[in-house]
């Protein structure tokens, strides 16, 4: 074997390596963007309902959700003020607008992180394509390469 297709073919391993590595990249940032983008469903869900609340009048009767298709009837005691966890066991007292404010905010840094997540992955799919094409012209002399010491 001569030298030059060793180097073709230590040139395929590492160009098969890099193309594996950036199929897990895509797939781990595939996974992450459909994790915000269920983040973001969540928000709009807790908007829409905190419009909803906005609306209500104290002692109206309201069913609440606890759980995956779990629901309790209870009454309002107080409709300008909700609780907001913020992280770290931490609940602050926000009036609803601040509390829709707040989640309006939260809404567009995960609106930045699928902008960031998108460019990510338009990046990994063009480097896949080019190493694609790298891999079959790398097999395509050797295949030519291997044939010629054959004769």
């Amino acid at each position: 074997m001569t030298l030059a297709i060793e180097n073709l073919r230590k040139t395929l391993n590492e160009k098969g390596y890099e193309f594996e590595t950036m199929r897990r990249e895509v797939a781990a940032l595939d996974e992450e963007l459909g994790q915000v983008s269920e983040r973001i469903s969540s928000f709009e869900n807790a908007k829409l309902s905190l419009t909803t609340f906005k609306n209500t009048k104290e002692n109206d009767e309201l069913i609440v959700p606890v759980g995956e298709g779990v629901f309790i009837k209870t009454k309002l005691m107080k409709n300008d003020e909700v609780m907001i966890g913020v992280g770290s066991n931490v609940v602050l007292t926000k009036d609803i607008d601040s509390a829709i404010a707040y989640i309006d905010a939260r809404i567009d840094e995960a609106d930045n992180i699928i902008q960031t997540l998108n460019n990510n992955l338009a990046y990994f799919n063009q480097r896949l394509m080019q190493l694609e094409n790298e891999i079959q012209q790398i097999m395509n002399v050797l295949k030519s390469e291997e044939s010629k010491g054959q004769k």
